[in-house]
């Protein structure tokens, strides 16, 4: 769905530790472009802190309402930040993919990087897209639960000490990750919805390898857990990976990396619209949008077209 109206102020929060660290000439890169476009069209603000970019888009959010676009400048996490800021004020989302991953963006732009984006500002449309709630959080990517989020905090842990390594530390850390611990033991009780609005009650609990809450199709530096997925159809695409031994996990992983594992015995996709995850022993792995946490119960909801997405 494409919006016509046309914001007019542009305002790029960019966090200094995504990706390369390529900040100061993000920065200068900005500034080339508005001096072309004109004084006084844009802002550049630097997170200091996690969460800092949620402050600093909420308060652009009401000052500036539906006039402005803020632009996440960083990885899927500086993203999740953004929208949980902009949420409710108006103000439409832009993406400058500055990360280690970038996955969000595969989904929603046919542009993949800074110097793609950058000189087609000021000739964007919009469309309202998905987003979800989280337990207190929203996010409009991925939310995953199990194995790979441990194989996240270990990609992340890659990426500190290396930072040339960039997306291909999700494959090694998924690898190294089934050393570890691999099955995960939780209890699903969610609400599906067919293509025709008719609902269905599920409640299931047993061990997973895997869980992926998907409103976008891609995550972890390119993985396809959803290749259906669509941020337009008010579902999550719900993949679950059952319990399976280590040689069938290193045997499915190349086919979730192309999205090509939906066939597979263990793997169940469901449309889901809203739902609760509950531990049944120790807490669960969780990452979010690229942000990593333990909770002991996760309630999720989608709430259809939540966010006001500039599309390049």
């Amino acid at each position: 769905m494409t919006d016509a109206t046309a914001p007019t102020l542009y305002r790029f929060i960019i966090n200094p530790t995504a990706g390369k660290h390529r900040s100061e000439s993000l920065e200068r890169a900005i500034d080339a472009r508005f001096a072309a476009l004109g004084a006084g069209l844009h802002e550049i603000h630097f997170t200091e802190r996690p969460d800092h970019a949620t402050e600093i888009a909420r308060a652009i959010g009401a000052r500036d309402g539906a006039r402005a676009v803020v632009f996440a400048c960083g990885g899927d996490g500086t993203v999740n930040e953004v929208v949980n800021g902009l949420a409710g004020t108006g103000a439409a989302l832009g993406v400058l993919p500055c990360g280690t991953g970038n996955d969000f963006v595969r989904t929603v732009y046919k542009a993949r990087s800074p110097e793609e984006i950058l000189p087609a500002i000021g000739t964007q449309s919009y469309r309202a897209i998905d987003a979800a709630r989280f337990n207190d959080r929203l996010f409009v990517n991925v939310a995953s639960l199990g194995f790979d989020t441990i194989v996240g905090l270990k990609a992340k842990a890659m990426v500190a000490k290396a930072p040339w390594i960039g997306g291909i530390s999700y494959l090694f850390a998924a690898v190294a990750g089934l050393a570890g611990k691999h099955l995960f033991p939780m209890r699903l009780e969610l609400t599906l919805q067919d293509g025709e609005g008719r609902t269905e009650e599920v409640v299931r609990e047993e061990e997973f390898v895997l869980m992926a809450l998907c409103n976008g199709s891609y995550y972890g530096g390119g993985f396809l857990p959803a290749p259906g997925a669509t941020v337009e159809d008010g579902l999550l695409d719900f993949c679950v990976v059952r319990r399976l031994g280590v040689a069938r996990i290193l045997a499915l992983i190349p086919k979730y990396m192309k999205g090509k594992h939906t066939g597979h015995p263990a793997v169940t996709t469901y449309k889901v619209r809203k739902g609760t995850i509950r531990k049944v022993d120790e807490p669960l792995a969780v990452n979010c949008d690229g942000e990593s946490s333990y909770e002991d119960e996760i309630g999720f909801e989608v709430l259809p077209g939540a966010i006001r997405l500039a599309v390049f």
